[in-house]
């Protein structure tokens, strides 16, 4: 179904600009690669359609062509009575395959003030991108070329007075997956502003909703079933509804759906929730902006009873919370397996993450924050407060960087508890444990800023949390800075096992996670012990024999490298836990993965299976054999997960390597497949209770 029209398309040197499904149809042809390769385009930008309002205050060029900027709203009335969210904005957004040079001039000459009082902000700070000054009081700005992970998607706020009518550049890839427009599960909505009847639009089985660039399609959008997708460079509209009275109870309902993309699209002026996805598996939201804070409870995306949702590369600006975990039906299942990487967010008044609330849910765990820029908050950047005895565990926040001003934020930018309140159909707390907070970086003018962690009662603690490499406001918090009194990270009442650790990367990246003398950092099975430094031989674990339990990490692990050293003595069988859960109930090898350790000469493992040979995936995937050094002797294992891609190098040697996706996550056992899509957990080594195994110079790396 097509909703457009059909016009001229230029090429103009250097800069491609289209406005019309032409576009599409061509390239399905392959003849825009052609045209364009003849223009050398390296951008494509598309022009506001009429009808549709531009900034009168910013004016944009991309390589020395002018782009049209469109404009969003902020504190529509009533709301302008109590919040001030700086007024509306900017936001300019493109194609770009290569480095290309953004010159911005303001109406009003901000810039230049600005960049003489060393006031112009362009955040994130973390992708150093410096401003030049120009002659008129414009400045350039250069984007990097769309050449890895992190440089796919770039994301700018512009800001000469903070908050105060900034700029918002989406530096995109090239598009590619350009639907059909005549297939007749495509909804097409090509240039224009578009109002479809009701101002509804629903997806079913198969079916794509494609927005091109260009398109301002005000509407909200209910899809169900499986194989969805919502994408394009177009713009999905709230402005025209008030405050929760949209056509649609979120301008994206995901419900009981599997498989569903939404990739490249923006979404301007939600009225309520923004992208919900409701006992769903198998979503995944890239590459999306959020440009909200039009109304209030305009939460950006919030997967409710949902499993396998991955949110990447997006930039979200919400007066509500920017991604909220909500449990809202015990029957609609678990939140589980939740990733949020290389993101940008900013909150107007609430917070940045929220986790519980709303907690009807047995589990809300294994959830992933990695990788993350907070420009503004107000509220905590993590808030973890579950309620109705839902258990939120296995929680990871990894390599994010929060630029702090003290006229916004909260005292307390994490704060992790079991609560009670108001959202909670059964008043009762909840459960806190198994969090890791690592490699977080708080910047901006020194305030009061810090985490706080703490219990309800005795049946409801918070424990197990790990607090690694945090720094705040330049100081690296140490283990003595964790007191019920500290201002930076506060233990309170009925907090348990809460642990800071400062960990420094050697050259390569790698960090120790064994001191060699105690085993601080690690819990589990009694078994194990740790032999200090003995006439120049490094320090070592010890799993005795006789021991069949296991030993783990306190701290979780996403992404990383882990390498370490083992000496297994003659018949001796152990294993490397990777992603594990710390229990002693169940085999890692069963509810996550384990690589062998095992002495493959010995005779009693003679007619083993392939797959149980030293440096298998134990189950999964065989090892290439005759690498090891005999028993008794010391071998080194460097083992990557990265997220569903696993290799193992045994003494320099690659020895296995599977990407479970590719394999479909199936065991050569009979065990569940399932718990193979785990993307975090803990590291650690198994026991069963044959002869001494020793493992010593235990190093992890992590990757992005």
């Amino acid at each position: 179904m097509r909703h457009d029209f059909l016009g001229p398309w230029r090429c103009r040197a250097g800069l491609l600009t289209y406005s019309q499904p032409l576009f599409a149809m061509l390239c399905l042809l392959g003849i825009v690669g052609w045209m364009a390769e003849v223009a050398q385009a390296s951008v494509r930008t598309w022009s506001v359609p009429e009808g549709e309002a531009v900034s009168e205050e910013w004016n944009v060029a991309i390589d020395g062509q002018p782009v049209d900027v469109y404009t969003a709203r902020t504190a529509d009335p009533p709301f302008d009575k109590d919040f001030d969210h700086g007024g509306s904005y900017g936001f300019v957004s493109f194609d770009r395959d290569a480095e290309v040079v953004v010159t911005i001039r303001s109406a009003s000459d901000r810039l230049r003030a600005a960049v003489e009082k060393s006031e112009l902000r362009i955040r994130p700070e973390s992708l150093g991108v410096e401003p030049k000054l120009l002659a008129d009081g414009a400045i350039e700005l250069r984007i990097p070329a769309p050449m890895d992970a992190e440089s796919q998607c770039i994301q700018i706020s512009v800001e000469p007075q903070n908050r105060r009518h900034p700029l918002l550049i989406f530096a995109n890839p090239p598009e590619t997956n350009i639907p059909d427009p005549n297939d007749p599960k495509v909804h097409w909505f090509g240039p224009g502003i578009h109002r479809p009847d009701g101002g509804k639009i629903e997806l079913k089985d198969g079916e794509t909703l494609y927005l091109e660039a260009g398109a301002v399609v005000q509407a909200g959008v209910v899809a169900s079933g499986a194989n969805i997708r919502i994408a394009g460079r177009g713009i999905l509209c709230g402005n025209s509804w008030e405050w929760r009275k949209g056509p649609t109870a979120h301008q994206i309902s995901i419900n009981q759906a599997q498989h569903v993309q939404v990739d490249g699209i923006v979404v301007r002026g939600a009225s309520h929730w923004t992208i919900v996805p409701v006992n769903c598996d198998d979503v995944s939201v890239h590459n999306v902006k959020l440009c909200g804070g039009r109304v209030q409870n305009d939460d950006g995306i919030n997967p409710c009873n949902s499993r396998h949702v991955t949110i990447s590369d997006c930039f979200l600006r919400t007066d509500d919370d920017c991604v909220a975990i909500k449990g809202l039906n015990r029957d609609w299942g678990n939140c589980e397996d939740i990733t949020v990487e290389r993101c940008t967010l900013w909150c107007d008044r609430a917070r940045i993450t929220l986790l519980g609330h709303e907690s009807r849910a047995d589990y809300m765990r294994r959830i992933i924050f990695r990788n993350c820029d907070v420009l503004h908050f107000q509220m905590p950047v993590f808030l973890l407060e579950p309620g109705e005895e839902m258990r939120l565990e296995e929680f990871l926040a990894e390599n994010i960087r929060i630029e702090a001003d003290p006229s916004e934020q909260h005292r307390w930018f994490a704060i992790a508890r079991p609560t009670v309140n108001m959202y909670m159909q059964n008043q009762v707390p909840g459960h806190v444990r198994d969090i890791t907070f690592r490699d977080i970086t708080v910047t901006g003018v020194p305030s009061s800023c810090g985490m706080f962690f703490e219990g309800m009662d005795e049946q409801h603690r918070a424990t197990d949390i790990v607090c690694e490499n945090i720094t705040i406001f330049g100081k690296q918090i140490q283990p003595g800075e964790l007191n019920p009194e500290s201002t930076l990270i506060r233990n309170g009442n009925l907090s348990q096992n809460v642990s800071v650790e400062w960990k420094t990367p050697d050259v390569e990246g790698f960090r120790t996670i064994f001191d060699g003398q105690t085993l601080r950092g690690w819990h589990g099975d009694p078994g194990y012990q740790a032999v200090p430094e003995q006439n120049g031989e490094p320090g070592k674990i010890l799993l005795t024999k006789g021991t069949h339990g296991h030993f783990y990490t306190d701290a979780i692990y996403g992404n990383c490298v882990f390498k370490l050293e083992y000496r297994v003595m003659p018949g001796g069988n152990s294993g490397v836990a990777l992603r594990s859960p710390s229990t002693q109930e169940e085999q890692p090898a069963y509810v996550a993965m384990e690589v062998q350790v095992l002495d493959d000469d010995a005779e009693k493992h003679a007619t083993i299976e392939t797959w149980q040979h030293n440096g298998s995936l134990y189950g999964i995937q065989p090892a290439k054999t005759g690498f090891h050094h005999p028993a008794g002797q010391w071998n080194e294992y460097e083992i990557t997960v990265d997220r569903y891609h696993l290799s193992v190098k045994l003494n320099g040697y690659l020895i296995t390597e599977a990407d479970l996706d590719a394999m479909g996550f199936v065991r050569l056992l009979d065990q569940p497949g399932e718990t193979l899509r785990r993307l975090l957990g803990h590291l650690g080594f198994t026991g069963h209770g044959d002869e001494n195994i020793e493992y010593r110079n235990l190093r992890v790396k992590i990757l992005p």
